[in-house]
């Protein structure tokens, strides 16, 4: 018994260092005030109609949110906006970091980062920790989200016609698409639009 709560008292002592040394946990204050959604909004599967009136994003934070197609729609449809489909084990979209970082300081139109990673992780969970890693390393210092559900219902959802990342969209202030860049996104990409936004 004795070796038994020597070997746990190791095992905490080794977590809680880890722990500290990667501040794992958040201080008093750190989270950000967010809208409650309803319960549907966590539930898998191939409906997911919510009411929830909005989602609250502090992008200060860094902290990707995990929704599913019917708000992530809502969100960026309230336009203008600006959409950029992406996931962490895409190598091309890792590229986009800094030319993104442009894009978001060259206009006051909101950036939101769509990631796909739940398509390909082995939980919602797994993928929103993958995300926030990605997002705090980078300083990505705009919305993120992460789809939870099905890429069929995703897909069909948002209307993605082409079903590879990354991808990004301008939306205009009536939540209609007006640009789809589909591949990785170009310096003169970025220039043309920051143009196009500021002028919505």
């Amino acid at each position: 018994m004795a070796s038994i709560r020597s070997l746990a008292k190791r095992v905490a002592l080794r977590v809680s260092a880890v722990v500290a040394r990667h501040e794992l946990f958040e201080r008093p204050g750190e989270r950000p005030h967010q809208s409650v959604l309803s319960a549907q909004a966590w539930n898998s599967g191939p409906s997911d109609v919510l009411d929830t009136p909005g989602v609250s994003m502090d992008v200060a934070a860094f902290k990707p949110q995990l929704l599913t197609a019917a708000p992530i729609k809502r969100m960026i449809t309230q336009g203008p906006a600006i959409v950029h489909h992406w996931a962490t084990w895409c190598e091309s979209c890792m590229t986009e970091t800094e030319p993104l970082k442009a894009l978001n300081a060259g206009t006051n139109v909101p950036l939101i980062g769509v990631s796909w990673d739940g398509f390909e992780a082995p939980s919602a969970d797994a993928a929103l920790a993958d995300v926030a890693g990605v997002v705090q390393a980078h300083a990505m210092a705009w919305a993120q989200v992460v789809v939870k559900g099905g890429a069929p219902h995703f897909f069909k959802t948002l209307n993605i016609q082409l079903k590879t990342v990354p991808q990004t969209w301008l939306i205009d202030a009536h939540g209609q698409v007006t640009e789809r860049i589909e591949g990785p996104i170009s310096k003169n990409d970025i220039d043309a639009l920051i143009m196009k936004a500021n002028a919505l």
